[in-house]
């Protein structure tokens, strides 16, 4: 066995990488001092330390008030990242806890189902930010996280490179337009033609959901010239979209199970939601644009891992959520 250096600068604690990865991915201090139940100058002094330990910064400020990690940053933060991964592993020997991650636009049928198993195994719920859609940060840090032992399941995108995890199919959904519901006037679904002529609001094109739609348009549009529309308005934040749908800046386009909530009767939907209804996108052969949602575990699940995987199941049957069983 190595000895341990003995040259370790005491500065680089395991708590300021936990900041500098949090940082990093989240792209917000304010936002990593929320996950680490501390403050926001507390996190940029973290941040501070470890910029003087290095003599260089690990991030800058961007144009928008994000941050993002600097070309130095970017040399440090997989083996941060390692790092904080095999601490939180460390900790977690011996826990019978098990660790549920899941997107913000998940949490109406996760949360239900955790409710009813609480009772019978310890779940601690930790939900992940919005940016969290963007598939290579959802690949790099969430995934990596059940592959790492940090988490025991996570509800969202497919993983691409974990090879040895087990990617579960839970239901398909589609892309989804919010337009007025005028009755029997109301159209049953829109082309891609007729989203061109809409002014649209849309996620980032980081996600999953707006790649699918801009590769659908790229295709469907070229042989009629239409010209490619522009989002007037980009948020991952569905309840930001919704809003300036209702107040008429533009048509919300986002995935069936994120437009769920908000559908008229449902947790979201408010008085205002009756005036309106979501309709499905078909391309020009009449094919709804779908997109597939797993539950990603570790091979060989647990059997508390596998009761919730069964409960999520069961939980998105009852709500109907897969199209393909519409």
């Amino acid at each position: 066995m190595e000895d341990l250096p003995a040259n370790l600068d005491p500065r680089v604690t395991l708590q300021r990488l936990h900041a500098f990865v949090l940082t990093a991915e989240k792209r917000s201090p304010k936002e990593a001092a929320d996950a680490m139940k501390m403050t926001a100058s507390a996190i940029r002094q973290h941040l501070s330390t470890l910029d003087d330990v290095y003599g260089r910064p690990l991030l800058q400020k961007a144009e928008g008030g994000s941050w993002e990690v600097t070309e130095f940053g970017r040399k440090v933060l997989p083996a941060a990242q390692r790092a904080v991964h095999q601490w939180a592993q460390i900790t977690r020997i011996g826990s019978t806890t098990v660790v549920v991650e899941f997107l913000p636009q998940h949490a109406y049928f996760v949360s239900p189902v955790a409710a009813q198993l609480r009772d019978r195994m310890e779940i601690k719920l930790a939900p992940l930010s919005e940016h969290d859609r963007d598939r290579s940060r959802f690949e790099e840090a969430v995934v990596g996280r059940v592959a790492d032992g940090v988490s025991d399941l996570v509800v969202g995108l497919p993983p691409k490179s974990m090879a040895k995890l087990e990617k579960i199919p839970l239901y398909t959904s589609r892309l989804e337009a919010m337009i007025r519901d005028l009755g029997d006037e109301s159209p049953d679904h829109l082309t891609l033609d007729e989203v061109a002529q809409h002014d649209l609001l849309l996620p980032p094109s980081a996600a999953r959901s707006r790649e699918l739609l801009e590769k659908a348009l790229a295709e469907g549009l070229k042989e009629t010239g239409t010209p490619h529309p522009v989002p007037v308005v980009e948020a991952y934040g569905t309840k930001v979209l919704v809003t300036l749908g209702e107040d008429g800046h533009g048509t919300v386009i986002v995935p069936s199970d994120v437009a769920y909530p908000f559908a008229k009767g449902n947790r979201l939907g408010g008085p205002i939601s009756e005036r309106f209804k979501w309709v499905p996108l078909r391309d020009r052969d009449g094919n709804e644009l779908t997109q597939q949602v797993f539950v990603t575990t570790r091979p060989q699940p647990s059997e508390d891992v596998t009761k919730i995987i069964t409960g999520l199941k069961e939980k998105v049957a009852e709500l109907g959520l897969d199209v393909r069983s519409r």
